[in-house]
Parts: structure tokens; C-alpha cells; sequence
């Protein structure tokens, strides 16, 4: 069960902190901007998700697995596919879950790095971003 506690923090940015469980999660992209879905226009569902929260859950992530799965963790200091058997898509969102970076089939033996004001990273079966179109600025929400 995922439990989201909004906490606005004066002019800053909207801060979340998540409670969630094994791959009890579900990742959205939301439609056309950031508000709640209205009739007509529903969230497009992209893959079940697995939050790594240790640090050695973090470190080895995706690594040594023989198939890709939906990953969830927060960083600022980059990823390293070596030791993977397969390419990833990774989806760097910030603090309000709105997509900032895209790589689409990220190869084995390749490092990544990217803006560290932003720390949400989502390590996704290679094609899942191409499918459902997903584009810098885009909202993702988190689901149990």
C-alpha cells in the first residue's frame, strides 16, 4: 500500500515521501498537464514497479538479472549499467514527478549522469518510454 504525504514547503518545491511495498506499484503517465485526470482523458499505465531503497539494493539494482523489471529510487549522482544483459530506458523526474530526462535503451557498460537537482530515477524495460510516447515535461504517478 503506497501512501503519499504532500508537504509544501513555501515557495519551494512540493516534497513527497513515499511508504511503499515490493511491486505492489504501479508507474502512470498522467495526461496532458499536471491536475487530476477529468472523464475521457485516464492515466496510461507504463509498468509494475519495484522501489529499491538500501543502499545495496541501489547499487545493484538491475544488475545480474536475466530480464528487465520496472525499478523506482532516488539519486543525484548518476547510474552505471555494467554487468547488465540488457538495455534500459531511465526516466529522471524531479521532485513533483514531472519527467526531466529521457534515455531511451540505455546500453550495458554505460554510465548516465544528469542534472543532480533531480533525483528520481525510474529503470524501465528497454521501449517502455517509446510506447507510451513519454516526453520531457510529462507527469508520472506512483500507485499502489
Amino acid at each position: 500500500m503506497m501512501s503519499v504525504i504532500r508537504k509544501d514547503v513555501g515557495h519551494r518545491q512540493r516534497k513527497w515521501d513515499f511508504a511503499m511495498s515490493g511491486k505492489d506499484m504501479k508507474l502512470f503517465k498522467k495526461p496532458e498537464g499536471t491536475g487530476s485526470p477529468s472523464p475521457g482523458r485516464e492515466l496510461v499505465f507504463l509498468c509494475e514497479i519495484t522501489e529499491l531503497k538500501t543502499f545495496a539494493e541501489k547499487s545493484k539494482g538491475l544488475l545480474g538479472k536475466e530480464a528487465p523489471y520496472g525499478a523506482y529510487f532516488r539519486t543525484r549522482w548518476g547510474i552505471h549499467t555494467f554487468g547488465m544483459k540488457f538495455p534500459i530506458d531511465v526516466v529522471i523526474a524531479d521532485e513533483a514527478f514531472q519527467v526531466r530526462k529521457i534515455k531511451k535503451s540505455l546500453s550495458p557498460g554505460r554510465l548516465l549522469f544528469w542534472n543532480p537537482r533531480h533525483a528520481n530515477v525510474f529503470e524501465l524495460p528497454a521501449g517502455t518510454a517509446a510506447a507510451v510516447g513519454l516526453q520531457i515535461g510529462d507527469a508520472l504517478e506512483l500507485r499502489a
